[in-house]
């Protein structure tokens, strides 16, 4: 895997960067059970993480952004940090990273 991104230093003991920390374009995908997924687009691992899940439990509302579907959504920026949540349509700014 190319890194698009210079290394840099984690703030955690692990070196594990998760959620707002990944800066990579590519992640490694690992289930909840462990199972190592393999090495996935950013957008790729976010639709494995919310679109496919929902057409698999048959939510044809949950999942993606589209007219007539729940605004459920995560707020990210541009280095993957997330700013907020929509849930039901309201914004969540109450929390930290």
């Amino acid at each position: 895997m190319s890194r698009p991104f210079p290394s840099r230093s984690s703030s955690s003991h692990s070196g594990v960067r998760v959620n707002g920390k990944i800066r990579a374009r590519e992640v490694r995908v690992i289930s909840a059970d462990g199972q190592q997924m393999g090495i996935h687009t950013l957008a790729e691992a976010i639709n494995m993480a919310s679109l496919y899940p929902a057409q698999l439990a048959r939510l044809p509302h949950k999942g993606r952004v589209a007219a007539g579907c729940d605004a459920d959504l995560i707020v990210f920026n541009d280095a993957f940090e997330v700013l907020g949540t929509v849930f039901k349509g309201e914004l969540n700014t109450n929390f930290t990273n």
